[in-house]
């Protein structure tokens, strides 16, 4: 009877064993958790059809576009806006809400339980954000979403987002408002 997982031991150069143990270090963890940690999320990257290198390599491109400035704009709404297709403010918030609603059914349909995916997917996607909050109580959930970089024109559109993504999850919306830099939802999961 075995009282725990067996270990196996792996060999590693010691240049490797130094910097894995600065990051541990840094990061106030043992280095064999750092270790098992980073395994687990390499064979995960791999089973999403990613090597480490290319998550990394993507990761640094998303770095830089963060760093410049660049947002997250769906295809749909993009294509709106450059081809002048949306007439009105109303046509084009309708198009932030349906892209939300693709987006929540993918989310739906990819992940086991997508709302969790919810808060990473948008603090992924819009790092404009400073806070994204999900608190369940039974069977509702409040979603807050602060940005301190956001005007009341700009945080309309990324409200009717939100909201679609949440319907696009199979949620119904109770409540749903928004104000500069600050956008609140309240639905039933």
């Amino acid at each position: 009877m075995r009282m725990g997982k067996e270990k196996k031991l792996v060999y590693v150069s010691e240049d490797i064993v130094e910097e894995i143990l600065r990051v541990s270090r840094k990061k106030g963890t043992f280095i064999s958790r750092f270790v098992e940690e980073s395994l687990k999320q390499a064979v995960r990257l791999e089973d999403l059809g990613y090597s480490v290198e290319e998550a990394a390599e993507t990761l640094e491109a998303v770095a830089s576009l963060r760093v410049l400035g660049g947002v997250f704009t769906p295809q749909e709404v993009l294509e709106c806006l450059t081809e002048g297709s949306c007439r009105s403010q109303e046509e084009l918030l309708k198009k932030w809400f349906e892209s939300g609603v693709l987006y929540g059914k993918y989310l739906r349909e990819r992940f086991d339980n997508p709302l969790n995916k919810l808060k990473s997917f948008l603090e992924t996607v819009r790092w404009d954000l400073n806070e994204v909050e999900l608190k369940r109580e039974g069977n509702t959930t409040k979603l807050r979403c602060v940005s301190s970089t956001h005007a009341a024109k700009s945080t309309e559109p990324l409200a009717k987002f939100v909201e679609g993504v949440v319907i696009g999850l199979g949620h119904h919306v109770r409540r749903a408002e928004h104000v500069k830099g600050l956008i609140l939802l309240e639905f039933v999961t």
